[in-house]
């Protein structure tokens, strides 16, 4: 595994999100982290690829697709939404927003609103009209109040608003030099304490000798193999390929009269976890165990469940005619296979 940073998530002993720091071999992303914020300069279109070329200076490269409100040697503030394919550059993206534990900072907006967590809670919005508004007020940038700010106190959360506001105050240009890099981004330590905000401080361990009391190392060891064994025998199959991300399902040795189906429900129980511990994300296509069209019904229902709480977007495309469900999820996290090269 690289050096850098490494961050694991455990519900109940288990172990349900993980963020660490790739080593960086790629030229496209070196120096680029996720989050980062580029003044760049567009360079030029890709042809077939419905994007263009972004020059980010010092020899960095990224891509943006395709926009009617920017043109060829426009100069754009970006901020880098992906960096996890190897032989890809880095995806930027002009809607930019910076998160930190108890507060989302947003350049291009106004005023504060609150996380639809806070939306019915009348201390948070007594606290917004008295004293954050006020903040904002002699502010460039929009505020977004999370949910984890009912895990402290209003002076805590003014003070919060206070430190953090002025590091992203509307990410100003420091000269006119194009390109130049305004906010370098999140490293895994970074992401795992805006992504995982309900986490309260006194739950936060920092040590090297926690992942091996927690038994973390084994469940990064039990993610080197693309077969996930599951409860009843039956077993659960990801590969990434260049073009998707491949699941089978197999019932194996769960061959009861309803033996299919329990398969099916376990792995759409577990598919999210491990999508999201392998950082995969892109197309999804699940071929299951022999499945009913009556059945199809319960699967979606399984599988949206699982991805209330998964804070990594992914839509459910529908059912193809072989009877797979395809699944769009976004590619924002380095891949696993990466931390073990």
């Amino acid at each position: 595994m690289g050096s850098g940073n490494a961050c694991a998530l455990l519900r109940d002993g288990a172990v349900i999100d993980l963020f660490g720091d790739p080593p960086r071999k790629n030229i496209f992303k070196d120096q680029i982290n996720f989050g980062s914020v580029f003044y760049a300069k567009v360079e030029r279109d890709l042809k077939g690829a419905n994007g263009s070329i972004l020059d980010l200076g010092k020899n960095l490269k990224g891509f943006i697709k395709k926009s009617n409100d920017f043109s060829l040697g426009e100069s754009l503030i970006v901020q880098c939404v992906n960096t996890a394919n190897e032989d890809k550059l880095p995806l930027f993206s002009k809607d930019i927003l910076i998160k930190e534990k108890h507060v989302i900072f947003n350049p291009s907006g106004k005023g504060v609103s609150l996380s639809k967590k806070l939306r019915g809670n009348d201390r948070i919005r007594k606290l917004k009209n008295s004293e954050i508004d006020h903040i904002a007020l002699d502010s460039s940038i929009g505020i977004i109040l999370r949910g984890s700010c009912l895990n402290i106190g209003d002076q805590e959360i003014i003070e919060y608003v206070k430190e953090n506001i002025g590091k992203y105050n509307g990410l100003k240009i420091f000269s006119k030099e194009i390109p130049q890099i305004l906010f370098h981004g999140y490293n895994a330590k970074d992401r795992a304490l805006a992504e995982w905000s309900h986490v309260r401080d006194e739950n936060i361990i920092e040590s090297i000798e926690c992942f091996e009391y927690h038994g973390i190392w084994e469940t990064l060891e039990a993610l080197k193999s693309d077969i996930i064994e599951l409860p009843g025998g039956g077993s659960l199959t990801i590969e990434p390929t260049r073009a998707l991300i491949s699941v089978d399902i197999n019932s194996g040795k769960n061959i009861g009269k309803n033996g299919a189906l329990e398969t099916n429900r376990f792995a759409m129980l577990e598919l999210p976890r491990q999508l999201r511990l392998r950082g995969l994300g892109g197309i999804v296509n699940i071929d299951f165990a022999p499945l009913k069209k009556a059945d199809r019904g319960l699967m979606i229902s399984v599988l949206q469940d699982q991805l209330i709480e998964d804070p990594v977007k992914t839509d459910i495309v529908g059912w193809s005619p072989v009877g797979n469900l395809e699944l769009n999820r976004k590619n924002e996290r380095s891949r696993i296979s990466e931390w073990f090269e």
